[in-house]
Parts: C-alpha cells; sequence; structure tokens
C-alpha cells in the first residue's frame, strides 16, 4: 500500500502505510527499507536516516540499508 500512495503522489498515506506495515511487522528489515526510501524521495532525510539504521539494528550487514546511509551520508549532513 505504501508504494501504491507513493507513485500515486500522496506521500503522507505513503508513510502512514509503510509505519504501520513497520509496527505490524518488527522482524522484517525491508519494510525499513522502503519506508527509507520513501522518505528520502519527499526530502525526509532525518527520518529516513533513521528508518536505515532501525533495518540495522535488526541485521548489521544489510547492504541496502549501508548503502542508502552512505549515499545519504557523501551527499549532506543527517
Amino acid at each position: 500500500m505504501g508504494f501504491a500512495h507513493k507513485d500515486l503522489g500522496h506521500p503522507g498515506k505513503a508513510v502512514e502505510a509503510l509505519r504501520k506495515a513497520v509496527e505490524f511487522e518488527l522482524t522484517i528489515p525491508a519494510l525499513n527499507n522502503m519506508l527509507g526510501d520513501v522518505l528520502m524521495e519527499f526530502g525526509r532525510q532525518r527520518e529516513a536516516a533513521r528508518a536505515f539504521r532501525a533495518t540495522l539494528d535488526q541485521d548489521p550487514n544489510e547492504p541496502f540499508a549501508i548503502s542508502r546511509l552512505a549515499q545519504m551520508e557523501a551527499g549532506s549532513t543527517l
């Protein structure tokens, strides 16, 4: 649902849907990655970084979250 809302241009609904998914399924790191991606796309860098860090709390070697955080740190301040 989150990406459907994102694709329709509804960032608030996209973030809300993904946050609910994260709360419901705390053990799926990919959900935090999806949330981080949507937050990044809509310019919410600090929140996106928190989402990617939450992924790394669950799986310290998760390559997507590591890559996204590195990109963010290289491009701007968090």
